[in-house]
């Protein structure tokens, strides 16, 4: 009798069986589209940053 309470408790205590891997490929997919938009932005990122370094740097001789 005592077998059969833990075999069922045991059985009851997993319900999210089989969901780690779910969740692994759905963070994989989160992290691989925005590291996609981070490169893909990266280029005017640098742009614009190394265009108001310029500025910051010019505009007291204008």
């Amino acid at each position: 009798m005592i077998r059969n309470e833990v075999e069922s408790r045991t059985a009851n205590d997993r319900p999210r069986s089989g969901a780690a891997s779910i969740d692994y490929v759905l963070t994989l997919g989160a992290l691989f589209a925005m590291s996609g938009v981070a490169v893909m932005m990266s280029r005017s990122i640098m742009k614009l940053v190394y265009e108001m370094t310029c500025f910051f740097l010019a505009w007291p001789f204008m």
